[in-house]
């Protein structure tokens, strides 16, 4: 058959509508990032209290598809027609692919609030890509011909070069030293020469002149020299 990628039943209104859902797509998480830069975490528990935008988000996206498939009933209704009825087979599916997205959606949330949006976005963005090529090719039989299965193919190696990539420059960015270039700090206050050691005397103590040696008082200096013996006979009468 034709692939539906070539030909000229390709439908250019659902070309219009991927490129404005894939561009929703990107700035949905904006607003978690934006909460992230303005209040950063000091501990790691403040990384899962990011997740506190999830109820706003996903609250957000049900009543947006609540109000996008009222639009579409009251249209049919203008045209004097009724909406296709939806299956149960379909719904059920569908509440479980939402749930899904809703756990692929926490973390991702997660993701770029440690990572940053450029880095954690774009790797999650990487892994859905990957996974839709292979539900397309492997399971839905969508992707046919030599052709495109080549160029999802290359599209494929792009991704994954692309992806290591991202983590690579994002494990060097957190090697690098920030330079710092902020002005260096004023100089402090001059401090007081340092005092030799040991240290010297006060001038009013160096000119004195050191005291005279002690000397014993007359009268026990001559008790003492008849007290003691002549040296011959201390040494017993003999000189040699």
């Amino acid at each position: 058959g034709t692939s539906p990628l070539t030909g000229s039943h390709a439908s250019y209104r659902g070309i219009v509508l991927a490129v404005f859902c894939g561009l929703m797509q990107g700035v949905q998480f904006v607003p978690a990032s934006i909460y992230a830069q303005r209040h950063p975490p000091d501990t790691d528990s403040d990384h899962v209290a990011s997740l506190r935008l999830m109820f706003a988000q996903y609250t957000g996206s049900f009543f947006a598809a609540f109000l996008i498939y009222c639009g579409y009933v009251c249209y049919k209704r203008a045209r004097g027609l009724w909406p296709a009825p939806v299956p149960l087979e379909a719904m059920l599916p569908s509440i479980l692919s939402g749930m899904i997205w809703g756990a692929a959606g926490i973390f991702t949330m997660l993701a770029i609030d440690q990572l940053g949006y450029g880095v954690g976005y774009a790797l999650t963005t990487n892994g859905s890509f990957l996974i839709s090529i292979v539900w397309s090719t492997a399971y839905f039989k969508e992707i046919r011909g030599k052709r495109n299965l080549v160029l999802f193919a290359a599209a494929v190696v792009v991704n994954l070069a692309s992806s290591f990539a991202i983590a690579e420059q994002r494990r060097l960015s957190e090697l690098i030293v920030p330079i710092d270039s902020s002005p260096p700090p004023p100089p402090g206050p001059a401090l007081p020469p340092s005092l030799p050691w040991p240290p010297a005397l006060p001038p009013s103590l160096r000119t004195h002149s050191p005291p005279p040696p002690l000397r014993s008082p007359p009268h026990v200096a001559a008790h003492t020299l008849a007290a003691s013996p002549p040296p011959l006979a201390r040494s017993g009468g003999r000189l040699g």
